[in-house]
């Protein structure tokens, strides 16, 4: 075994100091033999593929995933890791203070959730906020957070938020927009697999503005709309069951037309669903859907609508007749 190697095979296998962890962050990021690192890293984890889900392995794994993500390796080899993690790797929460986040984003009270793909994860914020992320979202906050009065937190992806109310505004930001509440229930979609990023709101109010336009007020069964490639934005009434359904641990669709259905699971998947010349989308289904993949899921859809379902890519779908 290689000195790399055993020196990572320690890390992620042990409980070091914070002393320790923020060394050997700053040791792995270093351009010195770095393209050794990202290999003994990939080979430990095509090891921890073939053993057992224990306990230990599952939180080594989740560790060797947060040093592919910051150390550049993530877009070689991240899809083949999160299927060798599958769903025990749902949520990965990664303190700034800590080993390797601090080294990257120069915050030493960050906090960083991810979500892996095909999974949807629980967390309560410091100040009782209580957060679903979908699959492949991020969520970031000072870990510090309503101690000092801010709070604030950052999203890339899709997240529901049950805000607590404590007089201090709570104030969530995205790339396109922010979003201030006091205390409420409301869901954010900001990904890059749609043309639009949406905020919904299932009770109390939140204020949402961006650069270059007057904020809005959002009331229960309201939806924000911006639209990324003209920027334009507007505000439209929605059943919020079609927005906010996708984090439940079992989703009921009854007797719903093909297009709605199709909507909620792009939701719960956080996948892109296209639909080629001649599917009938109005076509009505009743489905149940708790923690199938989205591929069993998927599979159904073709059957009962006799369309052939192709998967593009892992976050594309198209639905053709057979």
């Amino acid at each position: 075994m290689t000195i790399i190697k055993k020196i990572i095979e320690r890390f992620a296998s042990g409980n070091p100091s914070r002393e320790v962890r923020d060394a050997f962050g700053e040791w792995l990021v270093e351009d010195d033999r770095q393209q050794a690192k990202e290999d003994a890293l990939y080979r430990i984890w095509m090891n921890l593929c073939s053993e057992d889900l224990s306990d230990s392995t599952r939180e080594r794994r989740m560790k060797l995933e947060m040093l592919h993500r910051h150390t550049g390796a993530e877009k070689r080899k991240s899809r083949l890791l999160w299927r060798c993690a599958g769903i025990a790797a749902a949520v990965v929460v990664l303190l700034a203070g800590g080993f390797l986040l601090n080294h990257r984003m120069r915050a030493p009270q960050a906090v960083c959730i991810l979500t892996a793909d095909n999974a949807r994860g629980h967390h309560i914020l410091p100040d009782g906020t209580s957060v679903w992320l979908n699959s492949g979202s991020t969520l970031r906050y000072a870990q510090d957070m309503g101690r000092t009065g801010s709070r604030e937190v950052f999203l890339e992806g899709e997240g529901y938020f049950d805000v607590v109310h404590d007089g201090t505004p709570f104030c969530m930001k995205t790339s396109s927009f922010d979003v201030q509440v006091l205390g409420t229930q409301f869901c954010v979609r900001q990904s890059p697999l749609f043309n639009e990023d949406q905020v919904t709101v299932a009770s109390g109010s939140v204020q949402v503005g961006s650069a270059g336009t007057a904020p809005v007020v959002l009331s229960p069964g309201e939806q924000y709309v911006m639209d990324k490639g003209s920027g334009e934005s507007c505000v439209r009434k929605v059943d919020t069951a079609d927005y906010l359904s996708w984090f439940a641990p079992i989703m009921v669709m009854d007797n719903l037309p093909l297009s709605k259905v199709l909507e909620k699971l792009e939701h719960r998947y956080n996948v892109k669903v296209s639909v080629g010349r001649g599917v009938d989308t109005l076509s009505r289904l009743s489905l149940k859907v708790s923690d199938e993949t989205k591929e069993r899921v998927f599979s159904v859809i073709g059957i009962l609508t006799n369309t052939e379902v192709c998967y593009i890519d892992d976050k594309h779908i198209l639905l053709t007749n057979n």
